[in-house]
């Protein structure tokens, strides 16, 4: 993982925390400013890692975006989906579809776009698969 993906990973997790920036970089002994350049991409010690996880109760590997990804706040779950949707070719998400309620415009059009294409290339019925389409779109 880049520092760039682990500042990302950092944001989402300050944002679901609900701590503001000042708070979290009173806490670890470094200017807001410092904390924020972290956000953005500069090198962090792996120490600093270990502390910032504990002060935002996830694990060091979920800060370094190793494993599973929890949200249980909007905040951090839509500016995570955000950074991901920004530089993905492709997202695979497991969840109910309640969530559908909480995808952004990018996903939607994206999520048309494939559903469309693929009811088009379907040969028995293309009619009827992009009736079929159509009707999940609306």
């Amino acid at each position: 993982m880049r520092f760039a993906e682990i500042g990302q990973q950092l944001r989402a997790y300050r944002l679901e925390s609900g701590l503001r920036a000042e708070e979290i970089a009173a806490r670890l002994g470094v200017s807001r400013a410092a904390l924020y350049r972290y956000e953005k991409g500069e090198v962090i010690k792996l120490d600093t890692v270990k502390r910032l996880a504990e002060l935002l109760k996830v694990s060091p590997l979920s800060l370094l975006g190793i494993g599973v990804e929890y949200y249980s706040r909007p905040a951090g779950y839509f500016e995570r989906i955000r950074q991901v949707e920004e530089t993905a070719d492709q997202i695979l998400q497991a969840y109910g579809s309640i969530c559908f309620l909480t995808t952004t415009e990018a996903f939607d059009a994206a999520l048309a776009d494939g559903l469309l294409a693929a009811a088009d290339m379907a040969e028995n019925d293309r009619p009827a698969a992009r009736s079929a389409a159509e009707q999940v779109l609306t």
